[in-house]
């Protein structure tokens, strides 16, 4: 899979259009690094962005008090490149 050689080169991979759940455990599986797609979001503009991902970490934040063995979550920046690819079926992915 072409992942494996973006991986090797340092590139991070996004899968983009993920729709399913079959589609998430297959690029995970695959090696991709992120996921985008209406599985875990519809569209929004630019303007919402910021409220949206507010309200999100207010919620895990609120969740992971209530369940101490919940890590917080973390952010590292290494510096690479990321390479997007388009989510396929994965009944027909070769």
């Amino acid at each position: 899979m072409l992942s494996s050689h973006w991986r090797a080169i340092g590139l991070k991979v996004t899968a983009e259009g993920v729709e399913t759940s079959e589609q998430q455990q297959f690029l995970r599986l695959a090696g991709c690094h992120y996921l985008e797609g209406y599985l875990f979001s519809k569209p929004v503009p630019p303007a919402e962005i910021d409220a949206m991902l507010a309200a999100q970490q207010s919620e895990l934040v609120h969740s992971a008090s209530a369940t101490s063995s919940i890590p917080k979550a973390a952010t590292a920046s290494s510096g690479a490149e990321t390479v997007k690819v388009r989510a396929a079926d994965p009944k027909t992915a070769r």
